[in-house]
C-alpha cells in the first residue's frame, strides 16, 4: 500500500505534474489511501464499496497515536502527503491509521491478516485509480495515422500528395493550413510515409530476387512517384 501510494502520489501531485486534472487525481488517490489503512474502512469498503458511513460517524470520536501519524476525517491530501514523506505531525488530527506502522522496528508495515485484506483491497482499487489518472492526464495518442483506423476517419492530404487521418475536425484550427506547426506536422507525416514505403519496396525486391511470383511492386512504385514529386 505504502509502495503504490508513494509512487502514484509523487507521479500526480500537483507541484510535480502541471497537467489538467491533477490536482483532483492526486486527491482521489490519497483518499484510496486513507482508506487502505484504516482497518474499519477497508471492511466497509469490502462490504458496500465505500469508506464514507464509517469514516464520517467515527473520525471525529475516535483517537489515538499510532507511530506518529495522526489524521482528521477530513484531513486534505496535502497533509497526508507531508505526513507520508516528511513525518510532520498535526497536533488537532484525531483520526488513527489503525494497525499501520510507518517505523523501523518492530511491528513495521501491515500486520498479520490486516496485510492480506489491505492488499486485496489494493488489487481492487487499482483499476479504479488508473481509471482515474487515465482520465485527468493528458493523452499522449498520435495527431495523425497513415492509414484509416477506429477514430482516424477525418482524411487530409499533405501538398506532397499524401493522404492521413485525423480524429478531430478541429484539426484545422489546432494546424492551420501554412502555418509553421502544420508545416512541421506535414513533413513528419511526408517523413513516416517515406521511411514505410522504402522499407516495403526494399521487401518486395527481395522477394523478386529470391524467385517469388510477384507480378507488381505496387511500394517501389510509391516510392519512384514520392522522389518524381520531391525532385
Amino acid at each position: 500500500v505504502r509502495k503504490a501510494y508513494r509512487k502514484l502520489s509523487l507521479k500526480v501531485h500537483p507541484d510535480k505534474n502541471k497537467a489538467p486534472g491533477s490536482e483532483e487525481a492526486f486527491k482521489k488517490v490519497s483518499k484510496a489511501f486513507q482508506c487502505l489503512s484504516v482497518e474499519e474502512n477497508r471492511k466497509q469498503y469490502d462490504l458496500v464499496g465505500s469508506d464514507e458511513p464509517v469514516y464520517e460517524r467515527r473520525a471525529a470520536r475516535r483517537g489515538g497515536y499510532n507511530n506518529g501519524f495522526y489524521y482528521e476525517g477530513d484531513v486534505d491530501a496535502e497533509e497526508i502527503f507531508r505526513n507520508f514523506f516528511f513525518g510532520g505531525m498535526n497536533p488537532r488530527a484525531t483520526t488513527q491509521f489503525t494497525g499501520f506502522s510507518f517505523g523501523t522496528g518492530a511491528g513495521g508495515g501491515m500486520q498479520g491478516g490486516n496485510g492480506s485484506s489491505g492488499m486485496r483491497t489494493l488489487i481492487q482499487l487499482i483499476p479504479v485509480i488508473l481509471i482515474i489518472l487515465l482520465n485527468f492526464l493528458p493523452s499522449n495518442e498520435p495527431v495523425y495515422s497513415l492509414s484509416r483506423s477506429y477514430g482516424y476517419d477525418h482524411v487530409l492530404t499533405t501538398q506532397k500528395g499524401i493522404n492521413f487521418y485525423v480524429k478531430s475536425r478541429n484539426f484545422e484550427n489546432d494546424y492551420p493550413l501554412n502555418s509553421q506547426e502544420r508545416v512541421q506536422l506535414e513533413e513528419k507525416i511526408e517523413d513516416d510515409y517515406l521511411s514505410i514505403i522504402t522499407h516495403n519496396c526494399r521487401l518486395e525486391m527481395q522477394r523478386l530476387q529470391w524467385g517469388y511470383y510477384q507480378p507488381t511492386t505496387p511500394n517501389c512504385d510509391r516510392l519512384k512517384q514520392f522522389e518524381a514529386l520531391a525532385s
